[in-house]
């Protein structure tokens, strides 16, 4: 029995090539160049740190999909999409197996932790998602709303053996204004870990000028310290261009050592910010810098001060300001994380004094937490810290501007004597008729209803 072929029994590249929508007009050797070039791009869609882990992430997939006797490259779009009905069932039926596998097999960030955290496994599925986009020409694989349900009732087993430990985030405390006039004021040759205090030098100045700014505008570690000695420095860091010193009313983007020793109050530094985590395109916070006020030895710490010191001692030529480092050991050289921590540790502890036990309690991010305190300590608005510390959602803000007791203390104080007599209409008292009285009431309004009245009309 004859009949006409259906679309599907025609190649899916003819069907394309016969609507023009095929690319290349079958040029293989063009295709390749352009595929290449395509997938270096999407290669550079995460930071580096993110397609680090995510290697990490995919290698574990491909473990785990082996074991299921699967491929790791999930490309049947009809399934991820939904289309295919039942290959969809069986694309979240892997990836729930996933997670159920990695909920047992992953190792818990701490030591101390009963069994890993479920939203831990599910963040690895997140990252093999971004890896098979980045590396296979934007291949999607299905959507992880159905994987987000199970994680949450992994997490209620969870909660249901062990209570929150290890589910509660352990976030590092916030110095103090007398810590950190303790961890300046440190004794000259103090050593600790290797470490070893030297005012004066270079690289003390831009330990000093790196701590003093983050005190005041709470930039990240990551901005002001590359990750280790072999990453190389990259255009969008903050150097010493980033600098625009405001003395008496005007602004210098090469000012003379005479004219930074005159400044005075109104006058400070700008600092351009570059590229950050919350902003790596430069689209939110680089149009506007952060003002660094110049303040008096008497009045305390001050970063614009300490960034003049370093201004000076670097002495870079107008030239090379762009691609000189702000913060690092020596001029042209930027500071590395583990310089960074080794700088605070010895002062942390033979400055502020606190105890080895302690120590594990703060680190160079615990700049931030401080201002983020400090300003909410000073009733500075909620949408004010978040543009003076650069957030761009609520959620960071909730995290680390933290009440201090006294402000507990304070607020729970006042409430004791406080008048509460506020209602809502629910609790209202209301009229209460007898069914007699409603009877008429209805009678009334039928009445009322049933009347043939006229519209009111001029000429009445």
């Amino acid at each position: 029995m004859g009949g006409r072929g259906t679309c599907e029994d025609v190649p899916r590249a003819v069907r394309r090539a016969a609507a023009g929508l095929s690319l290349y007009g079958g040029q293989d050797e063009l295709r390749a160049v352009r595929l290449e070039r395509m997938g270096e791009v999407l290669s550079k869609g995460y930071a580096d740190e993110t397609v680090r882990k995510d290697k990490g992430h995919w290698k574990w997939w491909c473990n785990i999909c082996a074991r299921l006797n699967t491929n790791p490259v999930r490309s049947d779009m009809a399934a991820n999409s939904g289309l295919d009905p039942d290959g969809h069932m069986e694309e979240v039926e892997l990836a729930i197996n996933a997670l159920i596998i990695g909920c047992v097999e992953c190792r818990p960030r701490a030591k101390k932790d009963p069994e890993v955290d479920p939203r831990s496994v599910l963040s690895k599925l997140h990252g093999v998602w971004r890896y098979a986009r980045a590396n296979f020409r934007g291949l999607t694989y299905v959507s992880l709303t159905t994987v987000r349900l199970a994680t949450k009732g992994l997490l209620r087993e969870y909660i249901g053996k062990h209570g929150v430990a290890g589910l509660v985030p352990e976030r590092k405390l916030p110095l103090t204004n007398s810590m950190f006039a303790d961890m300046l004021s440190c004794p000259n040759g103090e050593t600790y870990e290797g470490a070893t205090v030297q005012w004066g030098t270079y690289k003390w100045q831009a330990v000093r000028a790196g701590f003093s700014t983050q005190a005041e505008s709470g930039e990240r570690k990551d901005e002001i310290a590359k990750e280790k000695a072999s990453t190389p420095f990259r255009k969008g860091r903050l150097t010493f261009a980033s600098l625009t010193f405001k003395c008496k009313g005007q602004m210098y983007a090469d000012p003379t050592d005479a004219q930074l020793e005159a400044m005075c109050d109104g006058d400070g530094v700008l600092l351009a910010h570059g590229v950050c985590k919350n902003d790596p395109f430069a689209a939110w916070f680089a149009a506007t810098p952060s003002f660094l006020a110049w303040r008096p030895e008497s009045a305390g710490r001050c970063a614009c001060r300490e960034l003049c010191k370093l201004y000076m001692m670097a002495a870079v030529p107008r030239a090379a300001k762009a691609s000189t480092p702000l913060f690092g050991p020596r001029p042209g050289e930027e500071f590395t994380h583990y310089e960074l921590d080794a700088a605070f540790r010895v002062l942390l502890a033979k400055g502020a004094r606190v105890a080895p036990e302690n120590m594990i309690n703060y680190s160079v991010h615990s700049f931030r937490v401080f201002a983020a305190c400090a300003l909410l300590d000073a009733d500075c608005p909620r949408w004010k810290i978040k543009r003076l510390l650069r957030w761009r959602g609520d959620e960071s803000l909730d995290i680390y501007a933290r009440l201090n007791d006294e402000e507990w203390a304070k607020w729970t104080g006042l409430a004791l004597n406080a008048t509460v007599d506020s209602s809502i209409v629910s609790r209202l008292p209301q009229v209460d008729i007898s069914p007699e009285q409603r009877h008429a009431l209805d009678q009334i309004a039928h009445s009322f209803l049933s009347m043939n009245l006229r519209p009111v009309t001029a000429e009445m």
